[in-house]
């Protein structure tokens, strides 16, 4: 009887505190997150800015403005999930779940300050030769020196400078690592051809693709076909003559042998 009685209590005691306002806010947020269901983009989430200098067939260009990000490594978390499958293969996401929880902790309160923050968009997963980093975007107006100090000594909060040059190639559905692999190969050829047929190119600074960014604008009820999701690269503008055929091509030569080592791994048992 303790008990009933106990959860009575905290049953007026939220239904004193349902204000009018609070109401409102409630079903406003429940709308804006079922919309979100259908959207190809969450509504009323930030996003950084960029200026659009150049569309191509297949992928566009974008200069970003500044803005600030907090992040976490990925890879120790990729280890223990790959322990725990008994393989020693990583995926691309492998480990973003605890990585996500350990941002969204920080963003959402976890921090010395307690100060909870806007959720943004788009949640990025940077690949380089050395390891991954997921991270988050800061609110609008929260640059790094004025962001919450973390409580977890893995977030690390810095400024992204502007100026920031990326070749973008946006796709739909779940970005699973053969998905996100064919459309970094397909942004890579398309700035390939891109070099071998323009007087003034776009050129990848990595052009073997060991270096990119996955980018993922949703949360994950919104329906795959639905769903937004980027692959970039660094890129900047080359002149005739300058390294970028012989970058290009010799990133050519080694992202078939990296693309080919990569289908015969995901086909072995």
């Amino acid at each position: 009887m303790e008990g009933i009685a106990e959860n009575l209590y905290s049953i007026k005691k939220t239904a004193r505190e349902l204000t009018p306002q609070k109401l409102r806010q409630g079903l406003q947020t429940a709308a804006a997150e079922t919309e979100n269901i259908f959207s190809r983009t969450p509504s009323g989430l930030y996003s950084p800015s960029y200026s659009l200098e150049d569309a191509r067939e297949g992928f566009e260009i974008r200069r970003y403005a500044s803005y600030a990000v907090c992040s976490a490594q990925m890879d120790a978390d990729a280890a223990r999930e790959s322990d725990q499958r008994d393989d020693d293969r990583t995926g691309v996401t492998d480990g973003s779940g605890e990585g996500f929880n350990t941002l969204a902790g920080y963003l959402f309160g976890d921090n010395k300050q307690e100060v909870a923050m806007d959720m943004t968009t788009p949640v990025n997963i940077d690949v380089t030769s050395t390891g991954r980093t997921m991270s988050f975007v800061m609110p609008k107006d929260v640059p790094a020196e004025e962001a919450p100090t973390p409580r977890n000594p893995r977030v690390n909060v810095r400024d992204v400078a502007e100026g920031e040059v990326l070749a973008v190639r946006e796709f739909p559905g779940f970005a699973t690592d053969g998905e996100v692999g064919g459309q970094l190969d397909t942004l890579l050829w398309a700035l390939q051809l891109e070099a071998s047929t323009s007087a003034s190119p776009w050129c990848a600074r990595d052009p073997v693709g060991r270096s990119y960014r996955l980018m993922q604008y949703n949360p994950p009820y919104t329906l795959p076909w639905q769903r937004t999701n980027a692959i970039a690269v660094q890129v900047y503008r080359g002149v005739p003559g300058d390294s970028a055929d012989t970058e290009n091509a010799k990133g050519n030569s080694e992202r078939e042998q990296m693309s080919s080592t990569i289908s015969q791994a995901v086909g072995s048992p």
